[in-house]
Parts: C-alpha cells; structure tokens; sequence
C-alpha cells in the first residue's frame, strides 16, 4: 500500500475537506495559493475549476507544472476589494 502524500495538512484537515467537496463540476479559487499544495491534494483527478492566487511568480509556475489548476493569476490578494 503506498503511504499518501502529506502536502502539509493536518490529517483531519485533509478528511474534513475531503467530505466537504463534491466530486464533479466545483468551482474553486484558492488565494494565496502558493505552490498548489491544496490544489495538487484537492484536485489530484483534474476534475475540478481550480483558479490559484498569488503575488509570488515562482510560485505560480510551479503550480502551472503540476497542472492542477485552470487558471493562475498574479495578483496581491490584500488589494482586492469586495
């Protein structure tokens, strides 16, 4: 049996939001994304609308590699307004 990655969440994080997400057509933006670890651990079948954010640009290369996300953009989150 091969031991799953960790990815940096708690256990009982990752089982939480595991049974929180649906399987099929969710929409997702992650801010501050950084290198995609929620995304490469939520989104590992590729069967979801990931959009990551973030201001560091290596970062987002590395998440645009893994291919887990649809949409990078840089951008500083602490300037959005709502």
């Amino acid at each position: 049996m091969r031991a799953e990655k960790n990815y940096g969440f708690p256990p009982t994080y990752k089982l939480m939001l595991r049974a929180l997400m649906p399987s099929d057509k969710l929409k997702v933006l992650d801010l501050g994304c950084g290198m995609g670890a929620a995304g490469e651990f939520l989104n590992s079948e590729k069967n979801r609308e990931f959009t990551g954010i973030d201001i560091y640009e290596p970062y987002l290369k590395i998440c645009k590699k893994k291919g887990n996300y649809k949409k990078i953009i840089q951008a500083d989150i602490t300037k959005f307004e709502i």
